[in-house]
């Protein structure tokens, strides 16, 4: 079993035929078809890589502003348990009269 293609027929050393040469000038079906997968993969996946990461640039930094509301939040919240804390532990001052 021979296997011939055009891939296999352009890699196989020919005697030079100028004749020849002039008159097969076309560019192989594979190396074409090749091409324009190329093409076509990278017109489609680097879009799509693109979007990839700027939706992950964006959920972090919208991960960082809500993680920061919530420290800002919990301070919040301890600043007040502490002070209602600190009211409830004071003494309460009654004043006397003198009659």
């Amino acid at each position: 079993m021979v296997w011939r293609g055009s891939v296999r027929d352009t890699m196989v050393n020919k005697p030079t035929d100028n004749a020849k040469d002039e008159q097969d000038d076309n560019i192989p079906w594979v190396l074409l078809i090749c091409l324009i997968s190329m093409v076509l993969t990278l017109a489609i996946a680097l879009p799509l890589i693109g979007l990839a990461i700027m939706d992950a640039n964006n959920a972090t930094n919208a991960a960082i502003v809500e993680i920061d509301r919530m420290r800002r939040i919990r301070n919040l919240m301890l600043r007040e348990l502490q002070e209602d804390k600190n009211a409830k532990s004071e003494p309460i001052e009654t004043t006397t009269t003198n009659k």
